[in-house]
């Protein structure tokens, strides 16, 4: 995902956190007069060089597989004023512990959000399987159900083998070889 913009922040904090857009605003005005994050007024998805160099190492430290080669590149908005970068924290080595400890609840809520966004911004995509259900049926005596179901990679956008299992009122599965 690209990093936070102010209206993509207030979206998130609302749906994960359940802050009203006001209450998002107060809360990162504070954050970003304590000097923890950056200007939360911005429309840009842009991040400083600093920072995702910091990021990158952080990644490499703590979970490389999950670093890409290149950093991410997100699209920017014809009508955005990229006079600010994107919302972030600006230091990412400042411990949780210590961070919880400083900030009340709700404060430290946002914080994580604003974290956790930034650094996801800088990680490969997310790589999600989902399956989807096609069909069932039931066999004559009714003591049993044939499921029917596809597997996507939604990450990928690759279709997955497609299986098909028998679920007896136990659900108890045995599963049959892939339809190829």
């Amino acid at each position: 995902p690209a990093p936070f913009t102010t209206s993509s922040l207030q979206q998130a904090a609302g749906a994960r956190i359940k802050y009203s857009p006001e209450k998002t605003m107060q809360i990162a005005q504070h954050l970003f007069e304590s000097g923890l994050i950056t200007y939360h007024r911005t429309d840009s998805t842009n991040l400083s060089e600093d920072f995702v160099t910091a990021a990158r190492k952080y990644l490499q430290d703590k979970d490389p597989s999950n670093l890409p080669s290149t950093p991410p590149s997100f699209k920017i908005n014809k009508n955005a004023q990229e006079a600010h970068e994107a919302i972030r924290p600006t230091d990412l080595t400042k411990p949780s512990k210590v961070l919880k400890q400083e900030l009340d609840q709700d404060n430290f809520a946002l914080y994580e959000l604003i974290w956790r966004r930034a650094m996801a911004s800088q990680c490969n995509p997310a790589q999600i399987d989902k399956t989807r259900r096609l069909g069932l049926k039931l066999n004559k005596d009714k003591s049993q159900i044939i499921y029917i179901e596809q597997e996507k990679s939604l990450g990928r956008n690759a279709l997955n083998v497609a299986k098909i299992w028998i679920k007896y009122h136990r659900s108890q599965r045995i599963y049959l070889d892939p339809i190829s």
